[in-house]
């Protein structure tokens, strides 16, 4: 192997790391079926194919494999939705938010948009372990559009009186009803172009409007 090779992961490191993703797969499954408080032990070691003793190798109890799940759907959040640098100028804002309405009316993300719909529901009780995950998540998404409509308005490009974080607050209550209803198979179609209508009408250019 020369010096600019990368090393494989081999040997028991590398199966331990196979073995994790898979329980931590399993338990967004069971998750996503049962919710938390039916979400079992010997359920998800039964799924990823694990003994019982096999799985508290990995994680020591239930409280340990949400905050794997949860960690797993926060990666893919900031995926999703172009979160990935928290300070400093977006550098597409009308494509960024463009993407994150599409992301929920087209239901992307699989299983882990599925979860999320079952978290964000029954994490509202304060004792739920998931409860501040998911309060800083939203957060953390507000902040996100904020920051996009605040570029836009520096350009002129978001309507005249309408404060960014007054326009993020009412696209987050459009995401989360958009989610909603792509969860009862609604026309993504007809969901997607209400995002961009509502976009529209906040006076963010529609795109091929730039002249």
């Amino acid at each position: 192997m020369t010096s600019s090779e990368t090393p494989r992961k081999r040997g028991p490191y590398a199966k331990s790391t196979q073995v994790r993703a898979g329980i931590i797969k399993a338990s967004a499954s069971v998750l996503e079926e049962l919710g938390y408080h039916g979400m079992t032990i010997a359920e998800v070691a039964r799924r990823a194919g694990v003994s019982h003793n096999g799985l508290l190798h990995h994680f020591p109890d239930k409280d340990a494999l949400l905050v794997a799940v949860l960690q797993d759907l926060d990666d893919e959040r900031r995926q999703r939705l172009t979160l990935t640098e928290p300070d400093g100028p977006l550098a597409h804002p009308r494509e960024a938010l463009l993407a994150t309405f599409n992301s929920a009316a087209l239901g992307m993300g699989g299983a882990m948009f599925d979860l999320e719909l079952v978290l964000t529901s029954e994490a509202r009780d304060p004792s739920h372990p998931a409860h501040a995950f998911m309060e800083q998540r939203l957060a953390a998404i507000k902040t996100f559009l904020t920051r996009a409509f605040a570029e836009l308005a520096e350009h002129g490009e978001l309507g005249e009186g309408i404060e960014p974080q007054v326009a993020a607050t009412m696209s987050l209550a459009l995401l989360q009803g958009l989610m909603t209803q792509r969860a009862y198979a609604q026309n993504a179609a007809e969901l997607q172009e209400a995002g961009e209508q509502f976009l529209r009408s906040i006076g963010v250019p529609a795109f091929g409007d730039e002249g």
